[in-house]
């Protein structure tokens, strides 16, 4: 039992009110806590039902204790009334049933969990319990009491709440002969199914918590049930000095009271002679030992002897135990039948009537249908005879018409005639009107351009004196630019002065055909500069080698043997990266891991180098290589040639917004470049003598915006940029090859990177994929460089004063029903180093964007943070659906028990279904595991055996799944946050997302999966290994976006989805099965989002092994080579990884040579 006495004496389940038994004490240990202020008294009445607690309340009610007087609650069971408090009941039903003992049901007689007080479900509810205290304390001035059977098995949760409200119990135990108290029990309608052997295991589990967890300091008041009926007078007594109430009630008054309630009708139940031996021996004892002495002194003395008796009967009250639950059951069962037999009664009854019904309804149909039967046929003999008397009128008629239409003929060809001569004249008439409105309006274009140049005309004039106050401070900067150039100069010396100081050298050892990861810190030198190599501390930390062939290639094979030749390495600060090249000349044919017993390596010691531009030396240079490579002066001359040819047919305006004229000017001269020509600038808010520097440049206030759409078209092409920032040489002209190429456009955007206004370095590119809508809604990532049309400007309520307004615009543009957004993967706009970020006004753009779209967007909401910037949060639908979690495994109980004890208990979702796909697990504990874990309702186990087919094994579990979202997760997953599911759930059931992934980390808490990225191998994992604290190129381990595929090691699709597409593909057993399957729901129409905030740890494949083995690798080639087959160049390139990054590592590192290249080019 709960409460049994260990070898130390300790009674185990008594978890903060440790009991001491052996010196007939009961010693708190937790009392030393209790307040220094005097405590105040309180009653609680103890004991089992049926045992006179109710009288026991009555009594101590019209002594002058505060009981509640609830008298009006009586009953057949309980002339007196429960003198119960019914809030006081209602929170103990609610801590009952958080630990699994349901209201008024002899399970109260089963043990309680171990430490169930300190559940977090009850400890939630124990505030309310102070709370109820406290106010009903308040209230009452007199010795406040409460009574409720229940709360024996309850007392240590109320000892914290004494404890923490520093009240001082005085317990009154009502105890009643267990034989006499459970054949009473057992009678009473409220518990009509407790058997009398249950009825006194639940007296013996009360009474026995009552000495368990009251202490001799706190020795109970013990008043049997006998002595009310023998001598109420001594019972009065006894309660008068117990509670100290003298002095308000005399001992005689007393003795009347008592004498006055206590009737003879209070009696339900007499025990005859034999009734005490028929109770079990442990009670007999028990109650024996209590009424022996009515301080329960000798009581706590006789413990461990009735502890004793507990370990031998418990064999017994095991099966009792195991009658209750299923004596439980077959009562529900027989209620269900019931209902059953009532319902099938029911609907035969309606089936009789509905049938007798319908006999009337067939026999009232017959008679009617004979009546119109001979109806009919009376009036068919009428219809007859007028049909034939029309058909004579008929051919009268005929012969009449045949005259007539003769003339007819001769009037229509005179009307013809006539209608000629009459359509002429009217094409005259509206010729002449249409030359007279173009006159007419060509009038009113002069008229209006006069007015327009008289009041430009007098603005300039206005503005002459700001113009000569401009010219001062430009000549002002000029004297500041010189000063923080010569400034400027004195660090960039420090700098290359301190690259000559160290030196690197890494070394490989060995002729090798598998490498595993490899760990070496140290310091490696890298500039910018000709031949200078600055220093930068770094920390190599185990990225991926490269291996080449350097041997004949063999048949059916891709290589023979390995030679490395370059590696990637990672800089450990300010989460920056670099880079080792090692020469090689032999063709690249994958990557592998290296292991360190084949690497030598030493390193210099250095002096650390300073960032520049938010980014390392290093990056930098790596930027200003891939520059120049890409942008040469060849390059730029066949730009210039492809310039001269086209025609320059489309108008490009470009709308410039800004803060100081400077800024405005360095934009212009950066479009005066441009090698397209047609184009415009309007500047808004700008000085008007900027309209010096190019005829094409316009400059007007913010106000005059809206009339200045207007003059525009529909079909007009508008970009933007930030005044302060520069567009390419080529921009414009790549903008005018794509319109040419795809006139339907919506959208057109481009890469970009960010330039010093000072040197004009260029840093930190951020190099695109195609469109993303979920990467759109948290990040400004498309409108430098932007192109749209007018049309979409003006249905954005023309707002472009600033980037929030022109984000929120092009956001909701793009946010259209089926739009084409095209990508243009060059770096054709230079943001500057002066113009800052707007996060908190671009969550607002958003917010407002959003709102355009209520349909589509009526759960997503903006989430802004402290730093500026913000997230989407998506809101669950209303019920939320069913999700069925699918989890192969083949023994590994170990992972196992992790992973779906976390879905079960560490997971906050309502509807939950985990089916267990076994394949073939042999192993004793995983059995036992899974007869242990089958018992939750919401877990099934199902077969799957026969040789490991991860397609299979899914396909077969998924048609068991009752779930409307089938989510596949592998048997090696952690749960970290209890929201995961119900954020994922919130995600798929938009309609246009067919996929949702989670981001998984690796138990050291660095990144096994961000999206799988096509075209790096065959697929490959992005920025794998990296810590989880690193943001990635542009936040892009950060940013929920569309991918090309995610892993199924944690995925979630609907169901429909699924059906459609026809599940995972069982040719593909092992590898590459999630990525077929992705690529079949983008084909099918549907997106694929990886959600960056849902985070899982995942130990990859501990239960299957690496591909390592030649039997493994052999399967892994033939997976390879169906992949081939069936998705052919689709594989090559992922539309969602820039081609300016490297597809030979997983490090977003950018790609040389880039794997795009202009028109220009091509056409060479």
């Amino acid at each position: 039992m709960e409460g049994a006495v260990d070898k130390h004496g300790v009674i185990d389940g008594a978890e903060g009110t440790s009991a001491v038994i052996g010196t007939g004490t009961l010693v708190k240990t937790s009392s030393q806590h209790l307040a220094s202020a005097p405590a105040r008294p309180i009653v609680v009445v103890l004991g089992m039902h049926r045992s006179g607690t109710s009288l026991l309340s009555n009594v101590l009610h019209y002594l002058g204790v505060d009981m509640a007087d609830l008298t009006d609650h009586v009953s057949s069971n309980n002339a007196g009334g429960f003198w119960e408090r019914p809030d006081l009941v209602a929170i103990q039903d609610e801590i009952l049933l958080a630990i699994g003992r349901p209201i008024s049901q002899a399970d109260h007689a089963l043990p309680f969990p171990p430490g169930w007080w300190r559940r977090k479900e009850v400890q939630a509810i124990k505030p309310r319990l102070i709370a109820y205290l406290s106010e009903q304390l308040a209230k009452s001035s007199n010795l406040w009491g409460f009574k409720d059977p229940r709360t024996c098995r309850l007392l240590p949760l109320w000892w914290e709440v004494f404890r923490d409200l520093n009240l001082r119990p005085i317990y009154v135990h009502a105890v009643r002969n267990p034989a006499e108290a459970s054949v009473s029990m057992s009678k009473k309608s409220k518990i009509r199914k407790v058997s009398v052997a249950t009825s006194e295991m639940m007296w013996l589990s009360y009474n026995y918590d009552i000495l368990r967890y009251v202490t001799t300091e706190q020795a109970p008041i013990l008043v049997d049930y006998n002595e009310w009926f023998e001598d109420p007078a001594a019972v009065a007594v006894r309660l008068v000095e117990g509670l100290g109430i003298g002095s308000d009630l005399s001992l005689n008054d007393a003795r009347e009271c008592v004498e006055a309630i206590v009737k003879g009708e209070f009696r339900h139940q007499v025990a005859d002679g034999n009734d005490l031996g028929s109770a079990m021996p442990v009670a007999t004892l028990l109650y024996g030992a209590m009424i022996s002495d009515r301080s329960a002194r000798a009581t706590l003395a006789q413990l461990p002897t009735i502890d004793l008796l507990f370990r031998s009967i418990k064999p017994v009250v095991d099966q009792l135990h195991a009658n209750v639950k299923e004596q439980a059951e077959l009562v529900s069962k027989l209620a269900a039948a019931e209902q059953h037999r009532a319902e099938l009664e029911l609907s035969h009854q309606q089936y009789a009537t509905s049938q007798k019904k319908m006999s009337e309804e067939q026999a009232k149909l017959l008679d009617a249908i004979r009546a119109n039967e001979s109806d009919l046929n009376a009036r068919l003999d009428i219809a007859t005879a007028e049909v034939t008397e029309l058909t004579a009128k008929e051919l009268r008629r005929h012969c009449r018409m045949r005259g007539l239409l003769k003339i007819a003929r001769d009037w229509r060809a005179r009307a013809c005639e006539e209608r000629a001569t009459a359509t002429e004249l009217h094409r005259k008439y509206e010729s002449a009107q249409s030359e007279l409105s173009s006159l007419e309006g060509r009038l009113a274009e002069l008229t209006e351009s006069s007015t327009i140049f008289r009041r430009r005309s007098a603005e300039l004039e206005d503005r002459n004196s700001r113009l000569i106050n401009w010219a001062t401070e430009q000549r002002r900067h000029v004297e500041q630019l010189k000063g923080h150039i010569n400034h400027r100069a004195v660090p960039d010396a420090s700098i290359l002065l301190s690259t000559l100081k160290s030196d690197i050298s890494l070394s490989l050892d060995g002729k090798i055909d598998y490498f595993d990861r490899v760990g070496v810190s140290g310091r490696i030198r890298m500039t910018d500069l000709p031949n200078v190599i600055p220093v930068v501390e770094v920390r190599v930390d185990g990225e991926f080698l490269f291996a080449q062939s350097c041997g004949p290639a063999l048949p059916n094979e891709e290589g023979y043997p390995f030679l490395i030749t370059w590696c990637s390495i990672a800089p450990k600060f300010a989460g920056r990266r670099g880079s080792i090249e090692v020469p090689g000349a032999a063709q690249q044919i994958g990557y592998f891991d290296i292991p360190n017993d084949l690497v030598a390596y030493h390193v210099s010691p250095a002096e650390r180098a300073a960032e520049i531009f938010g980014g390392t030396i290093s990056e930098a240079q790596d930027y200003q290589r891939w520059i120049a490579e890409h942008e040469t002066a060849e390059d730029l001359r066949l730009a210039q040639d492809f310039a001269a040819r086209i025609e320059h047919a489309d108008m490009f305006t470009i709308w410039v917004f800004g803060a100081t004229d400077v800024n405005f000017s360095a934009t212009i001269r950066s479009l005066t470049a441009q090698l397209y020509g047609n184009w415009e600038a309007i500047c808004i808010g700008a000085l008007p003598y900027l309209e010096c520097l190019d005829p094409r440049v316009r400059c007007i206030e913010a106000a005059e915006l809206p009339s200045v759409l207007e003059l525009y078209g529909e079909d007009a092409l508008f970009t933007f940029a930030e005044a302060g920032d520069l567009l390419s040489r080529t921009a414009l002209l790549h903008l005018a090859v794509t319109v040419k190429a795809c006139p339907d456009f919506s959208l057109i955007y481009s890469d970009e990177d960010r330039i010093d206004p000072v040197t004009g370095v260029r840093a930190n590119p951020y190099m695109k994929g195609d469109w993303s809508t979920d990467l759109a809604l948290v990040q400004d990532y498309f409108c430098r460089l932007a192109l749209m049309r007018s049309s979409f400007l003006k249905r954005g309520n023309s707002s472009i004063i600033d980037l929030a307004a022109l984000y929120r615009t092009a956001l909701s543009c793009a946010l259209a029903d089926e739009p084409k957004v095209i990508h243009v993967p060059f770096v054709l706009y230079h943001r500057s180093y002066e113009n800052q970020d707007h996060g908190r006004n671009l969550a607002s753009a958003v917010e407002e964007a959003l709102r355009a779209f209520p349909d589509r967007f009526a759960r997503a909401s903006v989430a802004h943070n402290a730093m500026g910037n913000w997230s989407i949060d998506w809101a669950l639908p209303a019920p939320p659906p069913r999700v069925s979690l699918i989890v192969p495994t083949r023994d590994r109980v170990d992972l196992l028990r992790v992973c779906v004890d976390g879905f079960l208990h560490q997971t906050d979702y309502p509807d939950l279904e985990i089916i267990i796909a076994d394949n073939d697990s042999v192993e004793d504990e995983t059995k036992a595991y899974f007869a242990e874990i089958g018992k939750d309702k919401r877990v099934s186990i199902v077969p799957c055996p026969g040789p490991f087919n991860y397609s299979v094994i899914n396909n077969l579990a998924a048609s068991h799944a009752s779930g409307s979202i089938l989510g596949l997760m592998n048997n090696d997953l952690k749960v970290i946050d209890r929201n995961w599911l119900a954020q994922m759930t919130a995600r798929i059931v938009r309609p246009e997302i067919g996929i949702v992934g989670a981001k998984l980390l690796y138990g050291d808490d660095t990144v096994q999966h961000a999206g799988v990225t096509l075209g790096i191998g065959l697929a490959s994992h992005i920025y794998k290994g990296f810590s989880t604290l690193h943001h990635g190129r542009h936040g892009r381990l950060t940013l929920s976006q569309d991918v090309s595929a995610v892993t199924a090691a944690c995925l979630l699709v609907r169901r429909e989805v699924w059906d459609e597409v026809g599940g995972l593909e069982e040719t593909l057993p092992v590898a590459y099965n999630d990525v077929d399957f992705c690529l079949k729901v983008s084909a099918a129409g549907y997106r694929v989002l990886w959600a960056a905030e849902i985070l899982m740890y995942h130990l990859e494949s501990q239960s299957r092994g690496k591909d390592i083995s030649p039997e493994k690798r052999e399967r892994l080639d033939t997976d390879k080579k169906r992949m081939r087959e069936r998705w052919g160049e689709r594989l090559d390139k992922d539309p969602f990884h820039s081609p300016n990054l490297s597809n030979l590592c997983t490090d977003a590192s950018l790609s040389y040579p880039a794997r795009v290249t202009p028109s220009w080019q091509e056409t060479n």
